[in-house]
């Protein structure tokens, strides 16, 4: 079989104003201060408690190792569906490392970014495409089927409070037709197929191209086909930077 290829003030009175105040006022300033401080800690360990909880996400994530190939390509369009939690931007943070050097370069590129570019900026970027209007990736992201079936779900906000609807239940089935072709060098190839789940049709099929590297597969190539009718169903493959960037 033919491989399939390619395809994140408070400011204290100045003495000049403290002089005007009074001294009398010296300890309500003071007070507030304190209050100041108090709350500046709560802050701080929430924050400290949240990428503590982030951190240990991660570790969980990338502690699965020996994954086959349909259960990594499982957990990737898992975490791609929620791609703002734990955390904004997570679930491009999660596709960029779960991908090959050559995958990264095309992330890269889809969206305008050097080698040299900060990686929370190529999320970010990311983030803005895939999520865009009339994106056919979005339904990687949950955007929704957006296949004229049902109504699109609300763009996503890129901070913490997503919208209670969004991404917290799946909106098309994985289906795995073939055995994965593992061709016994590292590499292997498996087609999954995405189904809409209140109607059974078939939206998109996707041959994965994947790369073994120490104990976790790796995306090294994405061959997208598109069967809903609002982007030409069927007719031939777009390649991934032609319709991300």
């Amino acid at each position: 079989m033919k491989r399939a290829t390619s395809f994140f003030c408070f400011s204290i009175a100045s003495s000049y104003s403290y002089a005007f105040i009074g001294h009398t006022s010296a300890p309500r300033l003071q007070n507030s201060n304190v209050k100041i401080h108090e709350q500046s800690a709560e802050t701080n360990a929430f924050d400290f408690e949240d990428a503590l909880f982030l951190e240990r996400f991660k570790r969980r994530v990338s502690s699965r190792s020996e994954q086959t190939p349909k259960e990594f390509v499982t957990a990737l369009l898992s975490t791609l569906l929620t791609p703002h939690k734990p955390a904004a931007n997570w679930g491009y943070e999660y596709l960029y490392t779960s991908s090959t050097e050559k995958w990264q370069y095309v992330l890269r590129r889809s969206v305008g970014a050097s080698n040299s570019t900060e990686e929370d900026l190529i999320f970010h970027s990311l983030a803005s495409s895939m999520e865009r209007e009339n994106q056919q990736f979005g339904i990687l992201v949950g955007m929704g089927v957006d296949d004229g079936s049902s109504a699109p779900i609300a763009n996503i906000s890129r901070t913490d409070n997503i919208p209670e609807s969004h991404g917290q239940k799946e909106y098309y089935m994985i289906e795995f037709p073939y055995d994965t072709l593992d061709y016994h060098d590292g590499t292997a190839w498996v087609e999954c197929r995405l189904r809409n789940k209140q109607t059974d049709l078939l939206l998109v099929v996707i041959g994965w191209s994947l790369q073994h590297s120490g104990d976790r597969w790796l995306v090294d190539g994405m061959d997208w086909q598109d069967f809903r009718e609002k982007y030409r169903p069927g007719i031939g493959r777009e390649e991934w930077e032609r319709i991300c960037g």
